[in-house]
């Protein structure tokens, strides 16, 4: 199940085995599937360009780097039925992909979030000198949840919504996190705000959301949809700790560039809305 979750990453596409031969004691057995449901054809394009000069070498070493994350991030209690967090979230992109682009804009702008959760928005040093800042403020939400759980003349309502906003107080939203990330030099910012624009139309949609596009709002939904899968690929390169190149996808063709990304040495221009 993990070589197979890292063969999907690296070629961007679903890949469900059909047929595996099992050799186990000296008995060997044939185990066939049935196809199962699925997308006609992705739109997700790979980490790295098969086109590319580097892909024969560096794909292996992406396998590679992928591979040992699923492995040592899936519990050990998860067996070979289970998805990998990321792969399952990847997975879902993938597949929204092959249907129309508004399913792909979901599908792929929630994957962004649900990946996102799985990574740290501050380095480790970052952490530990946060820490007791942290434990302080813990401290401080705990005393305000036993006072609001102390007045019993407003309604059970009231007091649950209270709850709600004050453990969520202080926590990093996601454009913040991104934001942090750009910085660092694990994601670019300009796939960032193609993220944002994409998100608050698409998956957060108003009144404003639900005019149809014209042709030319659907050629920059696409462009936009690239940045999206780049930061998708950007994400799962600062998980899995991947260093090599990987392919941008840009309206004028595609071009090789180097992970990790320079670290920002400014504030981003344009940042998303949290």
């Amino acid at each position: 199940m993990r070589i197979q979750e890292a063969i999907q990453y690296v070629t961007g596409k679903s890949a469900i085995w059909r047929a595996r031969l099992l050799s186990k004691n000296g008995a060997t057995s044939l185990e066939l599937a049935s196809p199962r449901p699925g997308g006609a054809r992705s739109h997700f394009n790979e980490p790295l360009a098969p086109i590319s000069a580097e892909f024969q070498v560096h794909s292996w070493a992406m396998f590679e780097r992928y591979l040992s994350y699923v492995v040592k991030k899936t519990p050990s209690d998860f067996g070979e039925k289970t998805w990998n967090p990321i792969a399952y979230h990847l997975h879902n992109a993938y597949e929204a992909s092959s249907a129309s682009m508004d399913t792909w804009t979901v599908g792929a702008c929630v994957a962004v979030e649900a990946i996102l959760s799985l990574v740290s928005g501050r380095t480790k040093e970052e952490q530990d000198r946060e820490q007791s800042r942290e434990d302080e403020w813990a401290k401080l939400k705990m005393n305000v949840v036993a006072y609001v759980e102390a007045q019993t003349q407003f309604s059970e309502r009231a007091r649950n919504r209270a709850r709600q906003l004050i453990e969520m107080a202080g926590s990093m939203s996601p454009p913040l996190k991104l934001r942090e990330l750009a910085r660092q030099g694990a994601v670019d910012m300009e796939n960032v705000k193609a993220w944002s624009k994409l998100r608050n139309r698409n998956v957060h949609r108003n009144l404003a959301g639900l005019k149809v596009p014209s042709v030319a709002e659907y050629a920059q939904m696409y462009a936009q949809l690239q940045r999206v899968g780049m930061l998708l690929h950007q994400l799962t390169f600062h998980l899995i700790g991947y260093e090599g190149p990987f392919t941008e996808h840009g309206e004028t063709g595609l071009a090789t560039r180097h992970y990790p990304l320079p670290e920002s040495t400014g504030e981003a221009e344009g940042q998303p809305s949290s």
